[in-house]
């Protein structure tokens, strides 16, 4: 039986190892974008390719990192405080 901490620390390494489950593949919208951008910049459209750039780094940064702010749906909980030992002098 796991101590409540040792148990979330169990779940978190779950988590991550689920999460990183799910990361294996870029989504075909950030590839694109990245050749899209690239492409632009050669044939001479740097404003198009960097407004191009910027939305597949976002979209990149959502992917990348939205399932972990979806994991973590205690932020509204208070957080316990530990346990403080009395010191006793003797």
């Amino acid at each position: 039986m796991l101590t409540p901490h040792e148990q979330r620390v169990w779940d978190g390494i779950v988590g991550c190892h689920r999460a990183a489950e799910r990361r294996e593949e870029l989504p075909a919208v950030v590839i694109g974008g990245g050749w899209g951008a690239v492409l632009l910049l050669l044939f001479g459209v740097p404003m198009a390719a960097l407004a191009v750039a910027a939305a597949t780094a976002l979209v990149w940064v959502l992917w990348r990192f939205a399932p972990q702010l979806a994991d973590t749906g205690d932020g509204d909980q208070p957080v316990p405080e530990p346990e403080r030992r009395s010191r006793t002098a003797g």
